[in-house]
C-alpha cells in the first residue's frame, strides 16, 4: 500500500529522509521494504501486509542497510482503554546503517500510530540502538 509512495522519493528542496538530507534532484531508495503487524496469529515473511512480521525485532534482524520496515499499530482490545502495543526488547546492532521504522496508521487504534512501551514481563529499556 505505502511502498509505492516510499520506495523513491524525489524532492525539490532539501528535507531529511530516514536520516539522510537529500538535495534537489537527488533520491533515497532502500534496498529492501519490511512489515510488521502484530495482530497476524503467526509470523511470515515481512515481504507485505499479507504476510508481514509478527515482532519489530524480527524486521530488524532480517533487515540491511538502508532499509524500511513499515509497522502497524496494533488492534484495541474490546473494552480496552490503552490502544495495544509491542511490548518487546527491540535491539538495533551497530552493523546497521541507515534503516527506518515507519509507523502506519491503519485507523485501527485509539492514536492510530503503533506504540512501543514496557508491558507484560517487559521492564526497562524497549529499544536500544548499540
Amino acid at each position: 500500500m505505502y511502498d509505492d509512495v516510499f520506495r523513491s522519493v524525489k524532492v525539490k528542496d532539501d528535507i531529511f529522509v530516514g536520516g539522510a538530507a537529500l538535495g534537489p534532484g537527488t533520491s533515497n531508495t532502500p534496498n529492501n521494504v519490511w512489515y510488521v503487524d502484530g495482530n497476524v496469529s503467526a509470523t511470515g515473511s515481512g515481504q507485505g501486509w499479507d504476510n508481514a512480521f509478527l515482532t519489530i525485532q524480527e524486521a530488524v534482524t532480517a533487515c540491511g542497510d538502508g532499509d524500511i520496515i513499515y509497522i502497524a499499530p496494533i488492534d484495541m482490545a474490546a473494552g480496552a482503554t490503552d490502544p495495544g502495543n509491542y511490548a518487546e526488547r527491540i535491539i538495533i546492532p551497530a552493523t546497521k546503517s541507515g534503516i527506518s521504522l515507519i509507523g502506519v496508521s491503519m485507523n485501527r487504534t485509539q492514536g492510530g500510530l503503533p506504540q512501543i512501551k514496557p508491558g507484560g514481563t517487559l521492564t526497562g529499556a524497549c529499544l536500544t540502538i548499540r
